[in-house]
């Protein structure tokens, strides 16, 4: 049987060379990388790139995704822009666009770039999925935020994230907007996910201030590749949350990697989210994010103690 193609960006990245590792048998995959001389702010190699593709299905993983970093870019990017929330009436033959080549800010790639992907795909007759964030809710919800929730960005990270999405849902008809969170158990020797950050620091014996007063949703990178699988096999279309089942704070997620590593807990420091962020990019406090709707599809999402058992030192 041959393997269905896919071309995508982000695939040499710490999601993507996992999800690459776990379905190579069952799919091939193109990259669109800087290593393969592709920027994805490039509107003609974007086109000329997916046009040449046989591959029916573009993954667009690659983004800026340092939130501090972006919070940055900001005020650069803003001179560029009168109204952000504009974007997607943006004329990529203006003088504005020829100058976002010359930019390595937020905007530039998340949403530039992203567009360049989105007109490729629809020109061209390319089923798009694109992975977004948990970022785009502002977490003040009480109750776990499900796909239908209308997001409220606060950084400028999550804002050109959902800026994407906007883009994706209003030029496309055949797409998936994927939504994970904190992903973990990758092998990446790039970047290190927040779980091996944080083996890394307690097996040096160094401090690590913990949150006590905030709600996550990490998720297992291989759960996401099964859940690609079962979503391609399905052809569904709309907005997923792909994250784990449990929601946690930051403190009770490290105390669960010392005790699963056999790490000394008197490392832990425990602080609030308004002390660790101070200074820094707003992040939304509680993201308890629902993944009931991928579950229904019969994608298993795991617990994070679940997902630590399966992780090696």
């Amino acid at each position: 049987m041959d393997k269905i193609k896919i071309i995508g960006t982000g695939l040499s990245g710490m999601i993507g060379s996992k999800i690459t590792e776990l379905l190579g048998e069952k799919y091939s995959f193109e990259d669109l990388s800087y290593d393969t001389g592709v920027d994805i702010r490039d509107r003609n190699v974007i086109f000329e790139r997916v046009q040449k593709s046989g591959a029916p299905i573009v993954f667009h993983m690659a983004a800026k995704a340092d939130v501090d970093g972006c919070e940055k870019d900001k005020q650069e990017d803003m001179k560029y822009l009168q109204d952000p929330n504009e974007v997607t009436r943006f004329d990529l033959k203006s003088v504005e666009w020829r100058n976002w080549m010359d930019k390595n800010t937020a905007f530039a790639i998340n949403v530039v770039g992203t567009k360049n992907i989105v007109e490729a795909c629809r020109k061209y007759n390319k089923t798009l999925i694109y992975i977004s964030t948990d970022f785009v809710f502002d977490g003040t919800k009480s109750t776990a935020y499900i796909e239908s929730d209308k997001p409220n960005p606060t950084s400028w990270y999550s804002r050109t994230k959902y800026l994407g999405e906007q883009i994706v849902q209003q030029f496309l008809t055949s797409y998936s907007i994927l939504r994970p969170a904190y992903p973990y158990g990758t092998t990446s020797t790039i970047k290190k996910d927040f779980v091996r950050n944080i083996q890394s620091r307690l097996a040096n014996r160094k401090k690590v201030s913990c949150i006590t007063d905030n709600l996550f949703t990490p998720t297992f990178v291989p759960d996401i590749a099964g859940a690609l699988d079962v979503l391609i096999q399905k052809k569904a279309q709309g907005i997923y949350h792909l994250v784990g089942s449990t929601a946690l704070s930051s403190y009770e997620a490290v105390v669960a990697i010392a005790k699963h590593f056999g790490y000394d807990s008197t490392l832990l420091e425990k602080t609030t989210n308004t002390e660790y962020y101070s200074g820094r990019a707003p992040r939304p406090r509680y993201l308890a994010i629902s993944n009931e709707k991928i579950t229904a599809l019969g994608v298993s999402m795991k617990t994070f103690e679940e997902g630590l058992k399966l992780i090696r030192e």
